[in-house]
């Protein structure tokens, strides 16, 4: 314990000083015992503080600081995002880099981190000591992880650092009113979660021509932050659909078997899918008397016709092996 006494516009210090001791007696014996040691150990450490300066204590930082260090206090720290058509090259020489510095540099980074894969939006920081050699890299792969690279000595030291993700229980529910999309969106779902629960009945419900309106719905999921900051939604955890004619459950079980089941304890994955994209619009569905749309001629239509964005991905609706790909007349690219 510390105790500073002014006494003539003089500061005193008294030190402290360990005492090991042991008192029997009665409590006002106790007391005086334990004062008279107090006493003798407070007059005997007054002392004038010598007080440092406060260039002085600057100075006695600078001096214990390895050179490293003080490298860094000088640093250039570059801070961007992937863009299109970006190499690490080109990176590195906007961040100010020095050719030979650069290309050591890519020697050591190249089987850590791969450039190829290193995705447009994605953050990078540098720091660039004042002769252009690079003495730190953080590459952020992702919200929840990047990658550090430190230079030490003559070598680099590579760590991959995750950063903790909050899960937080969310519910959310509805009733069509209109198309399906439209509906969880009003009910403040984003497009990932409209998928997420798509998916999970595709084995049961073919929500592109069969759900309708007053149609319930249900999911618990969870949203994910870093830092305070919503990154993007977990895994659903449960979830219902209610036709006219019966309710559809997903439940997820996260054990040995881990996967989405239904009430009674079923996997919910069957052998066929019920439609092969995820979620879209038919566009001609499965008739043997439509008129066809260019020649108005009334004829068999003998599928279904899905409209959907260019790059949507199409899903086999069970296994099998493919017998023909490519180009064939009226049907297109098969």
């Amino acid at each position: 314990m510390n105790f500073l006494i002014r006494r003539k516009n003089r500061i005193i210090n008294i030190v402290p000083f360990p005492v090991a001791f042991f008192i029997v007696g009665s409590p006002d014996r106790h007391f005086t015992v334990a004062r008279t040691i107090f006493d003798d150990v407070a007059l005997a450490s007054l002392a004038p503080i010598s007080m440092p300066t406060c260039a002085g204590a600057e100075e006695d930082i600078s001096a214990r600081m390895d050179t490293g260090a003080k490298r860094y206090l000088k640093a250039m720290v570059t801070k961007g995002e992937v863009r299109g058509g970006d190499t690490m090259d080109i990176i590195l020489r906007r961040a100010g880099a020095s050719t030979q510095r650069a290309q050591a540099f890519l020697g050591a980074v190249r089987p850590n981190i791969d450039p190829r894969q290193m995705k447009v939006g994605n953050q990078y920081t540098f720091w660039t000591a004042p002769d252009g050699e690079i003495l730190r890299f953080e590459y952020k792969k992702g919200p929840t992880e990047f990658i550090r690279a430190d230079l030490t000595g003559q070598s680099w030291k590579f760590r991959k650092i995750s950063v903790p993700i909050e899960r937080v229980e969310a519910t959310l529910s509805g009733s069509l009113e209109g198309s399906l999309w439209n509906s969880f969106i009003e009910a403040g779902a984003d497009p990932d979660l409209i998928m997420g629960f798509t998916d999970l009945f595709a084995w049961d419900i073919d929500f592109a021509h069969e759900s309708q309106p007053g149609d319930e719905f249900r999911v618990v999921y969870e949203r994910l932050y870093v830092n305070g900051k919503f990154i993007g939604n977990g895994k659903i955890k449960a979830a219902s659909y209610k036709d006219r004619e019966e309710t559809h459950w997903a439940f997820y079980y996260g054990g040995a078997t881990s996967g989405y089941y239904d009430i009674k304890g079923n996997n919910i994955r069957k052998s066929f899918l019920r439609s092969p994209l995820d979620f879209t619009r038919v566009t001609s569905n499965f008739s043997y008397s439509r008129r066809h749309p260019v020649t108005n001629q009334v004829k068999a239509h003998l599928g279904v016709d899905f409209g959907a964005p260019s790059g949507t991905p199409v899903k086999s609706v069970a296994d099998g092996t493919v017998t023909m790909a490519g180009y064939n007349g009226a049907a297109g690219k098969m």
